[in-house]
C-alpha cells in the first residue's frame, strides 16, 4: 500500500506547502547586534560631509515598500528608515516619480544613493553594498482559481510566467529554471492582471505583496497555488558601492530599533483591520426589510422542516446501502495477499482516502487508521533512495491520467527491508477530482530470485570464458 498511497500523498504535501499564509510567512528580522549608535569619528565625519542622502524605492511593493497618494515612500522599509533618520540626524531625500525599473537603473548610475528594499544576488553585489537584512518572506506562485492542481514549480515550467523586470525574484527563478517561459513586465499589478486575464498562466513573488495586491485590485479569480521553493527570501537596503561607510552607519542605526518598535511596524503593515460605522437610516431600512423577511420566512419553515425530514431519511437509507456495499467489498479484498487503495484529490487540492484493504497492511505492520490521515507516516517508510523516483512516477501518472507501475523498497518497523510493486490507474471524475485505484504487492522473493539468477548467469559466463582460454 505504501507506494501508490505515498504517490497521492506526495501531491497533497506540495499543496499544503503552497499555503504558507500564516503569521510566520513574512516577518521583520530581529537585529543581530545591539551595538547601538556608537559611530566612529570617521563615520561622524562622513555624515557631516553628506547631510542629504538620496533614496529610491519601489512604488508598488506593498506593504514593504510603496508610495502613498503624495508619491512619498511608505511601508515597512520607510518606517525603518524614518527611525534611523531621526537617530542619525541626517536627511534621507526620496527621489519621487520613479518606477522600480527606473529607480534600479538610477541607483546603478549613482543618481540614487540608497534603494530602500532590495534582494541580494551575486550580480547585484557588483553594483551595491548591502545592509543587514530587516525583512524575510516566502515566495509563492499565483495562478487563476480554475487552474488545475499545482504540486510544485516543476509542474509549471512549460507555462508562461509574468514576472517583474529587475526584481530579485525574477533573477533567482530564471537562474534556477533557465527553460522558463517568461514575460517581463514593469509592475506587480501588471503581472497579476495578465494572469487574471489569461494572458499569462502564473506569476511569482513575495507572499505578502501578492496577497495585498490581489485584494487591492479586486482580482477574485486568482489563488496562491504553491511555494516556489522552501528557501526564505531576505530584504536589505542597497547602498552605492563606493559608500561603504553608509552601510556601516545604516547597520548601526537599524540595530537600535527595539523589539517593541519592530513589533509596532509589523502590526501596522501585516495586521491591518478596518472599522466601519453604521448609518442610522441604513439601520431603519434594513430593519423593515428584516421584519418583512421574517414574516415570509415563517411561511416557509413548515415546508422546509418537512423536506428536511425526507432528506434525512433518504440519506440514512443511502448510507446504509453504501456501508453494506463497502462491507461486501471489504470481505472480498481482506483476503487478497496485496493491498487495494482508492484515493481522491479534489480540484482545490483536498486529499482523501476513499478505501483501503488487503492482507499486505497486516504483513507490513501498517497502522491503517494513521496511514489514512497522515501521509508522512507512509512517506517515511519508503527508503530515501527510492522516494524521488516514486514521486516522479505518481506525478507523471496524475498529469497524463496514465497507468502507473513502479517498484520500490520500504523499511518496516523491525528494520527489515521489503520490495513492493505498485500498479495504479488514475482517472478524472466529473467534478474534476483525480481518482486513483491502486494494487500493491510484495515482490521481495521475486527480487531475490532475480538477483540469484543474475549471479548464476555471471558465474556461468565466467566459467565459459575460462574454459575457452584453455
Amino acid at each position: 500500500m505504501t507506494g501508490p498511497r505515498y504517490a497521492a500523498h506526495a501531491l497533497l504535501a506540495m499543496v499544503l506547502a503552497a499555503l504558507p499564509c500564516g503569521a510566520g510567512a513574512v516577518h521583520v528580522v530581529e537585529p543581530g547586534s545591539d551595538a547601538g549608535m556608537d559611530l566612529t569619528p570617521e563615520e561622524q565625519a562622513w555624515l557631516a560631509a553628506h547631510p542629504v542622502i538620496r533614496v529610491g524605492n519601489d512604488p508598488n511593493w506593498i506593504p514593504i515598500d510603496f508610495d502613498d497618494d503624495r508619491g512619498q515612500p511608505v511601508g515597512v522599509a520607510a518606517d525603518m528608515l524614518k527611525i534611523v533618520e531621526q537617530r542619525l540626524g541626517v536627511r534621507f531625500q526620496a527621489v519621487p516619480g520613479q518606477t522600480w525599473v527606473e529607480a534600479y537603473a538610477a541607483a546603478q548610475r549613482r543618481d540614487v544613493d540608497v534603494l530602500l528594499a532590495i534582494g541580494r544576488s551575486p550580480d547585484r553585489e557588483h553594483h551595491f553594498a548591502f545592509t543587514q537584512p530587516y525583512v524575510s518572506f516566502h515566495s509563492v506562485v499565483v495562478v487563476r482559481d480554475d487552474f488545475p492542481f499545482v504540486p510544485d514549480m516543476a509542474a509549471l515550467l512549460d507555462r508562461r510566467f509574468a514576472l517583474v523586470r529587475d526584481y530579485n525574484e525574477t533573477e533567482l527563478l530564471r537562474a534556477q529554471y533557465p527553460q522558463m517561459n517568461v514575460l517581463l513586465v514593469e509592475t506587480v499589478d501588471e503581472a497579476l492582471r495578465l494572469v487574471a486575464a489569461g494572458q499569462a498562466e502564473a506569476t511569482a513573488g513575495n507572499i505578502a505583496v501578492l496577497h495585498f495586491k490581489i485584494r487591492q485590485l479586486g482580482l477574485t479569480n486568482l489563488k496562491v497555488a504553491a511555494p516556489t521553493d522552501e528557501k526564505e527570501r531576505l530584504v536589505y537596503m542597497g547602498v552605492r558601492k563606493d559608500w561603504p561607510e553608509l552601510v556601516s552607519i545604516l547597520d548601526k542605526g537599524l540595530a537600535t530599533i527595539t523589539p517593541e518598535e519592530r513589533a509596532a511596524i509589523t502590526n501596522r503593515w501585516f495586521s491591518v483591520e478596518f472599522e466601519r460605522g453604521l448609518d442610522p437610516g441604513t439601520v431603519v431600512r434594513w430593519s423593515v426589510i428584516a421584519i418583512a423577511g421574517a414574516l415570509s420566512l415563517g411561511l416557509l419553515v413548515a415546508w422546509w422542516l418537512r423536506r428536511l425530514r425526507l432528506e434525512i431519511e433518504y440519506r440514512r437509507e443511502s448510507e446504509a446501502r453504501t456501508l453494506a456495499t463497502e462491507r461486501r467489498l471489504r470481505e472480498v479484498t481482506d483476503t487478497i495477499p496485496g493491498a487495494v487503495i482508492q484515493t481522491r484529490v479534489a480540484p482545490n487540492g483536498t486529499f482523501s482516502v476513499q478505501f483501503t484493504s488487503g492482507r499486505l497492511n497486516e504483513r507490513h505492520d501498517v497502522d491503517v487508521q494513521r496511514a489514512m490521515t497522515d501521509y508522512t507516516y507512509l512517506f517515511e517508510r519508503i527508503v530515501p533512495e527510492d522516494r524521488a523516483r516514486v514521486t516522479r512516477a505518481a506525478m507523471e501518472a496524475a498529469r497524463k491520467l496514465a497507468a502507473m507501475r513502479t517498484e520500490y523498497r520500504v523499511r518496516l518497523p523491525d528494520g527489515s527491508e521489503r520490495w513492493n510493486m505498485a500498479e495504479a490507474i488514475p482517472h478524472r471524475d466529473a467534478d474534476g477530482s483525480v481518482i486513483a485505484t491502486a494494487y500493491v504487492t510484495d515482490i521481495t522473493e521475486r527480487k531475490l530470485l532475480e538477483q540469484q539468477l543474475a549471479v548464476a548467469k555471471e558465474q556461468a559466463e565466467s566459467a565459459s570464458r575460462t574454459k575457452g582460454e584453455f
